[in-house]
């Protein structure tokens, strides 16, 4: 048997409040910590068969940000010049080309194990609180009527997060990035159905509500919208 070289793990973090570089802290925290822990556990199973080299110092784990990373590997003439010319390279997708350029950094920088990068992948969705806007001022009057309450944030993933106008690629220190602005996130309200058990064996929905009353209440939220 032989252990992977290395492993790639993608997390979602809903937040409101908290800023990237807050989340990035604390997900390293964890990381940092589980990392120590899996030392442990090896080395309580190695027990007294555990034969380091003569001389030899076994390196600290460490975790660190993708900033950091870039300290020990800056670019190279020859990258930029790459990512300035050859075609396609925009058109990649964001999260593949970081974690490449991710794996292409730690060589280069010669990082040795155990080591965590902590890195947010594009493209990031920024908290937008809700806007007056038509749709926005839509929903709150037609829902106000029906008595449903309308939550200043949706507290789940929604393909609604895709929704954002692109901007231009930028060329930073830091590689091409391109992410949605607060600014440009459009006016969007989420009505949809209730029920239990969501993304498992028995997931449902409340039919009644499902099929007569939410139909109803989305013709209604889109008329007051059109007419502005």
């Amino acid at each position: 048997m032989q252990t992977a070289a290395e492993a790639t793990v993608e997390l979602n973090v809903l937040t409101f409040t908290l800023s990237p570089t807050e989340i990035l802290e604390r997900v390293r925290t964890v990381a940092l910590s589980a990392v120590q822990e899996v030392l442990r556990r090896r080395d309580a199973l190695r027990g007294e068969l555990s034969v380091e080299p003569a001389g030899s110092a076994r390196p600290a784990p460490i975790a660190i940000t993708m900033a950091e990373l870039e300290s020990r590997a800056p670019w190279t003439v020859d990258e930029v010049i790459r990512v300035l010319i050859a075609p396609g390279t925009l058109a990649e997708d964001a999260a593949d080309a970081a974690i490449r350029r991710l794996r292409s950094l730690a060589t280069r920088a010669r990082l040795i194990g155990p080591a965590v990068v902590v890195h947010e992948l594009p493209p990031h969705y920024p908290a937008v609180p809700p806007v007056d806007g038509p749709v926005s001022r839509a929903a709150a009057e037609t829902l106000a009527r029906e008595g449903v309450e309308l939550r200043p944030y949706y507290p789940f993933i929604t393909d609604a997060s895709l929704l954002a106008k692109a901007e231009a690629p930028r060329f930073t220190a830091r590689g091409v990035a391109a992410a949605p602005a607060a600014r440009d996130t459009p006016d969007i309200v989420t009505l949809g159905p209730w029920g239990r058990d969501a993304h498992s064996r028995f997931e449902r929905v409340n039919a009644p509500y499902a099929f007569e009353k939410l139909p109803r209440l989305i013709a209604t939220v889109a008329r007051l919208a059109l007419r502005g």
